[in-house]
């Protein structure tokens, strides 16, 4: 039985690949011409710079629909997050005072509903707590582990 281990292409092998692709990419189907253009994508990432690494991991997690904790947190949570195209600092004044404006109303209606959420979290510990019995197995004297001594 031959072996499941994938051998790496090499830069020759990938060259010719390239060329065979230009070559009679007008005769293959649409889902093999984009496989083998993202293959080809992909391995000129992992074998380029970092930074061609780092957009090439961000594609495929986009692609994948897989989102690093810190944009779930930023982006869905936290109104602050912005859009890309919000991210260019416009060059009207009056485009920075609406985006700016923007950006307020949004915060403000996060800041409230974060609000309400520990309002109701509070009243729902306190109406824990009133129902909870007193402490019996303190007593009135109660000396924690340290020595120390309450009077209750």
């Amino acid at each position: 039985m031959p072996s499941s281990a994938l051998t790496p292409l090499t830069l020759t092998q990938r060259a010719e690949l390239a060329a065979w692709l230009q070559l009679h990419a007008h005769s293959l189907l649409e889902p093999v011409r984009a496989a083998l253009q993202q293959h080809s994508a992909l391995c000129d990432a992992l074998l380029g710079s970092r930074r061609q690494r780092s957009q090439m991991l961000v594609q495929l997690r986009g692609a994948l629909g897989v989102d690093a904790s810190s944009e779930r947190r930023n982006g869905a949570a936290f109104p602050s997050a912005a859009a890309q195209s919000e991210r260019s600092h416009p060059k009207s004044r009056r485009r920075r005072l609406e985006l700016a404006i923007e950006r307020s109303e949004r915060m403000l209606v996060w800041h409230k509903e974060l609000s309400q959420k520990h309002r109701r979290k509070l009243r729902a510990t306190r109406s824990k707590l009133m129902q909870m019995p007193d402490d019996l197995e303190r007593g009135p004297h109660f000396n924690d582990p340290a020595g120390n001594h309450y009077d209750y």
